[in-house]
């Protein structure tokens, strides 16, 4: 997320975020499409930028990479399509998911946050001296965790979350979740 008032940003980052994300699923109906909700948020429109396999993928470097390391055991995305009235993205496969089998799907994504209270949004508040902060902050409940990630984003479905927060020294990450770990890095 780049959220200005605390390091420099890169130019046109301000109020963006930038993901990478990991779903890993049973398959119990054999099927040639995955269906994830996804409401404004930039997906690749590219095949090859997702990693699709019963394989779970051991390597944080680029999807291409870890791709080209198991070629045999993917399955081929043969088409993307965005449906912003559905607020649904459908990737049709070359053959169909096995039943019974477990798959991890991996892709980046970007979005902006949003000045909406839904989804992952912003907020901003001044300091005691008057100066202004801003604040990123999420509202899932009951549909809106699309705005934020592609995911099956609906009420029946319940999934555990892992998410990752880097953010700079001297700021703050709150979760109303456990804290599984808190590291300090030098970057």
């Amino acid at each position: 997320m780049y959220v200005p008032g605390y390091v420099p940003l890169p130019p046109g980052k301000d109020f963006t975020s930038e993901a990478e994300l990991t779903t890993k699923f049973n398959v119990r109906k054999a099927t040639n499409i995955i269906e994830l909700n996804s409401l404004n948020l930039e997906l690749p429109t590219n095949p090859d930028d997702y990693y699709l396999s019963s394989k779970e993928p051991t390597t944080t470097s680029k999807i291409r990479r870890i791709a080209r390391s198991h070629p045999s055991s993917q399955t081929r995305i043969t088409k993307i399509t965005m449906d912003e009235t559905l607020q649904k993205v459908f990737f049709e496969l070359e053959k169909p998911l096995e039943t019974g089998k477990s798959y991890f799907f991996k892709f980046g994504y970007s979005g902006k946050i949003s000045e909406q209270l839904s989804g992952l949004y912003r907020t901003t508040y001044w300091d005691l001296e008057g100066k202004i902060h801003y604040a990123a902050l999420t509202d899932f409940e009951p549909t809106d965790a699309r705005r934020m990630v592609p995911c099956f984003d609906e009420p029946a479905f319940k999934a555990v979350w892992k998410v990752q927060v880097y953010h700079p020294k001297g700021t703050r990450a709150i979760s109303n979740a456990i804290e599984v770990v808190e590291n300090q890095i030098d970057k």
